[in-house]
């Protein structure tokens, strides 16, 4: 039987805290416990391009850009038997299961729930060209067959002025403090493309009886021609959503420096107002970074995230940031720093933060398995805890034959146990990536 998602997230935050005590004085251990492509056609899913989410009894759900019945990706559950420690992968949906996939396939960002243990997220195909993007809901059936509905496609409207290629998962009001979604709010999120400039946009999709509208937030790259001064273009990663029903987000591109931004969006009736709060690029040569992947929100209103770059003395390799409510930014660590880039470098996606502050990310590739001057590795999975303190759990690669998986493209989460649970999208003993599990 299912747990609320409330209090999932209640134990959850608890574990975190006692999970990271326990870590600096044990040597934490790596477990595969999964490998997908296992099975003939890779109808088990490859390629996860989603954070893991743990409900409160401890069962994994995720979901797999690719393989599956139809080859467009799967969303599963792993459960661990209470006995022997094996876990048991069940593959709940097929993406692509309806005619020409309306269904939508390559699933990817984070996914939410609701109380009654329905899950929400999007995909970047619909079968069309381009990427053009779902919105779904995931509800279970009888004799645990699941079930599809499209709550949105995108892109359904001349020139794709309503928006296409997915930027991240969805989120609500309320999330920030552990509510289960209520099934009737409104959803949020944003795409890359599309809008009246093709810069992406920021759309809320609310429902009623039974049928979900789109209304855009936020039409980037509008104000000036160049997208500079005033906006941002093509945003990055999920949405964050205060207590206010204030939106925060981040920016690829745009901004006086081209190196992307943050922004903040504030309901205003029926209209929302849009506060540039970070310009990237504004130091000499980018070494604040540029091409932000988004930001979560700690408990004192910073905005912590990562950048997929930074020019410096070591080349192209990102950084972590912290944007404090006063407009004060600074970076947290610079990657590509320790030899080898043993602390990784690139991160590509969203971070993910617990309740005592401590963020945690991944970078796609460095962490020192390679041997190789160009720093290629299988990247890292790292923690940043809230004094400031950067630690690689684990690099990846370590394995033979990358094992262990390699290009973690999301952040880990602690489950009830302690756990930390992530994914790698490639690697393993089939290549197409794994579920691992740290064990404090």
């Amino acid at each position: 039987m299912r747990v609320s998602p409330r209090i999932y997230v209640i134990v959850q935050s608890i574990v975190a805290i006692v999970f990271l005590a326990i870590v600096p004085g044990h040597a934490a251990t790596f477990n595969v416990i999964y490998d997908f492509c296992a099975k003939a056609s890779c109808t088990d899913g490859g390629t996860p391009l989603s954070e893991i989410f743990v409900d409160a009894a401890g069962h994994l759900f995720g979901t797999t850009a690719a393989g599956g019945t139809a080859n467009g990706g799967t969303f599963y559950e792993l459960t661990r038997d209470t006995q022997t420690g094996k876990w048991k992968r069940t593959t709940l949906y097929n993406f692509c299961s309806k005619a020409n996939c309306t269904d939508g396939s390559s699933p990817l960002g984070r996914l939410i729930a609701d109380a009654s243990g329905n899950f929400y997220g999007v995909v970047y195909s619909n079968g069309a060209e381009g990427g053009n993007g779902v919105a779904y809901e995931l509800s279970p059936g009888v004799r645990g067959k699941w079930k599809s509905k499209t709550l949105y496609t995108f892109c359904s409207k001349a020139q794709c002025t309503d928006g296409f290629g997915m930027a991240g998962g969805l989120t609500y009001k309320g999330v920030q403090s552990g509510l289960a979604y209520d099934g009737k709010s409104p959803l949020y999120g944003a795409t890359r493309f599309g809008g009246s400039v093709g810069q992406g946009i920021v759309y809320a999709l609310t429902p009623a009886r039974g049928t979900w509208t789109e209304s855009i937030i936020h039409d980037f790259c509008t104000e000036t021609e160049s997208c500079d001064l005033h906006d941002g273009s093509n945003p990055a990663g999920e949405l964050v959503i205060d207590a206010d029903g204030n939106l925060f987000g981040a920016t690829e591109g745009g901004g006086p420096n081209f190196g992307g931004t943050l922004f903040q969006l504030s309901p205003d009736g029926a209209n929302w107002d849009e506060t540039i709060l970070h310009s990237f690029c504004d130091q000499t040569g980018c070494e604040e970074g540029n091409m932000p992947t988004g930001v979560v929100m700690n408990a004192a209103g910073d905005l912590l995230g990562s950048t997929q770059q930074s020019i410096g003395q070591e080349g192209t390799s990102g950084v972590t940031f912290k944007l404090a409510p006063n407009g004060d930014y600074s970076v947290s660590h610079k990657f590509c720093s320790l030899a080898d880039c043993a602390d990784g470098m690139q991160p590509l996606s969203n971070v993910s933060i617990d309740a005592a502050g401590n963020l945690f990310g991944t970078a796609v590739s460095g962490g020192g398995n390679d041997g190789d001057p160009n720093h290629g590795g299988g990247g890292v999975l790292f923690r940043i805890t809230a004094a400031g303190k950067f630690k690689v759990l684990h690099s990846f690669c370590a394995m033979a034959n990358c094992a262990d998986g390699a290009y973690p493209e999301t952040s880990a989460v602690a489950g009830a146990d302690g756990h930390l649970y992530g994914t790698t999208t490639i690697g393993g003993k089939f290549g197409k990536g794994v579920v691992y599990e740290i064990v404090p």
